[in-house]
């Protein structure tokens, strides 16, 4: 006689014994008493596409990490940041940088520059070369009393 100690008696699914072959004893029969042709295969084909998303998942994680430790370390900038001042706005400057115009303001008050859409500069060698070109032309108080 079969163990029935595991039947949940007190829901709806608890006692259905027919899982193993798909719920229709008929047609799918279970010889080993493990589980259906059909239920194997189905099971078979759902752990390869399961597996093979994964990979390619997985994949892909590798390949943008990757990709962001290349782009973190090459500098789009091979000379130095050339700066334009701006005749119409007074202490603005313009430099190219990747194809776009970009602005930056100095602030005479708090002694601070401000680079326009600075988000769009990922790379932080080339946030340090645009940085030093700004310093060269009004340096930055540093706190201690120096400037640099």
């Amino acid at each position: 006689m079969d163990e029935v100690e595991y039947l949940d008696t007190t829901l709806v699914l608890g006692c259905n014994l027919y899982t193993y072959c798909l719920n229709n004893p008929i047609v799918n029969i279970d010889n080993s008493g493990n589980l259906s042709f059909w239920g194997v295969l189905f099971v078979a084909v759902g752990l390869t596409i399961v597996f093979v998303l994964l990979g390619l998942f997985v994949l892909a994680v590798f390949e943008l990490i990757a990709f962001f430790k290349a782009t973190e370390n090459e500098s789009h900038i091979n000379e130095t940041i050339s700066l334009t001042k701006d005749t119409e706005i007074k202490n603005t400057y313009t430099f190219f940088y990747k194809g776009e115009n970009f602005a930056t303001t100095w602030n005479v008050d708090t002694s601070t520059w401000k680079i326009i859409d600075s988000y769009k500069i990922k790379n932080r060698k080339d946030i340090l070369k645009i940085c030093q070109a700004l310093v060269e032309i009004n340096p930055v108080p540093l706190g201690n009393g120096e400037v640099g």
